[in-house]
């Protein structure tokens, strides 16, 4: 997990850190060490709890906001983390490039395009070493189109498909077989297994539901060889629904919960025989690496897989590639998309249409 958006600690000594503090107050500074120090074992209330003590003794401590900003980050909790951004730009703004900086790509990320657009101007303004305005042109041209698609929207009326499909935990990553007639979806439920803090803890399994008279009926979970104990997720079927592909993650060294395991992520294939699934067989290191492979999307045609990857040799942080699947069932070394679809940035959940020519991805590369 990331830690430290805005402060990086690098704690050699107390007493040098202290000396670095915006505030004097002994009080404060001790609260604010207890945060940090529950801040870094997870414990975010009492993170959250320690913050406010110390700014109830120092309402300047500028420190505190910074630490309260990475802990909404981790928490997802944006709108706080927009307060005391504010807060500590209005302490001292003049000397906060880096806090416009974080607060502008929290609003613009948030959707908050005209005040992300302000703040960016203010960066430039007050980065007057240019340390952290690189690419603020290219942010400034995503606000400004965020602005101009708000107000000009495109028609668009998604409809719920009811409570034959959703429930009250989260359904995603669908896809459907050709003829519209059967529907697969991840579904994150709980695992019977609490984490540290008490919370439940999660995990994702595929659901399949078919179309009877129009209408989709009651989902099912799809049931073993697919879902285990562990995480499913990311699948697409083939247009005919004899072929599954999905990814499955590493849980020791070497291994998934479906076999064998290249490292991080990979994406297994399984055959339907019959009315029965095949146990999931891991596509080979061909298309797997030690790096991270998911989000597959097989093309109606049976013939071209396209996934997100983050395997050397790419644009950026994560790409689109494709791979062939050749007449004996393997694959050809993978392809990347390159310079139209993919850019330094991230793109991923590709979705090859039916008619095998229009690709829908998402990106934060793109404007």
């Amino acid at each position: 997990m990331k830690k430290g958006i805005i402060i990086v600690f690098l704690l050699i000594s107390f007493s040098a850190f202290t000396q670095n503090l915006s505030t004097k107050n002994k009080k404060a500074i001790e609260y604010f060490y207890k945060a940090y120090e529950y801040y870094n074992s997870f414990n975010y209330a009492e993170a959250v709890y320690w913050s406010e003590q110390a700014l109830q003794k120092d309402k300047k401590f500028i420190e505190v906001y910074y630490l309260l900003s990475d802990i909404y980050d981790e928490t997802k909790r944006y709108e706080r983390k927009i307060k005391v951004l504010k807060a500590a730009i209005e302490i001292d703004p003049e000397k906060n490039a880096l806090a416009y900086l974080t607060l502008a790509k929290t609003e613009l990320i948030t959707g908050k395009y005209q005040d992300a657009e302000n703040h960016f101007k203010d960066l430039q303004k007050f980065d007057l070493t240019g340390a952290y305005s690189e690419n603020i042109d290219r942010y400034l041209e995503r606000c400004r189109f965020g602005i101009y698609a708000v107000n000009n929207p495109i028609e668009f009326k998604p409809v719920n498909l009811g409570e034959s499909i959703n429930s009250e935990f989260d359904e995603y990553h669908p896809s459907i077989t050709a003829d519209e007639q059967t529907l697969i979806y991840t579904r994150l439920i709980p695992s019977g297994k609490y984490s540290f803090d008490g919370s439940k803890e999660m995990q994702e399994d595929f659901y399949i539901s078919k179309k009877v008279s129009e209408e989709f009926e009651l989902s099912k979970a799809f049931g073993e060889p697919l879902n285990t104990y562990s995480n499913e997720g990311a699948q697409s079927i083939s247009a005919d629904g004899k072929l599954l592909f999905f990814t499955s993650c590493e849980y020791t060294k070497g291994k998934s919960p479906h076999g064998v395991s290249f490292g991080s992520c990979d994406i297994f294939m399984s055959k339907k025989i019959g009315d029965k699934w095949e146990k999931p067989k891991n596509l080979g290191k061909t298309v797997n690496t030690k790096h991270w492979e998911s989000q597959p999307s097989f093309s109606s045609d049976g013939k071209t897989l396209y996934f997100t990857s983050s395997r050397l040799g790419g644009k950026g942080n994560n790409d689109i590639w494709k791979t062939e699947m050749r007449d004996d069932g393997s694959w050809t070394v993978p392809v990347n998309l390159g310079d139209s679809i993919n850019t330094e940035g991230h793109e991923q959940s590709p979705f090859i249409h039916h008619d095998n020519q229009t690709l829908y991805f998402a990106s934060n590369g793109h404007l």
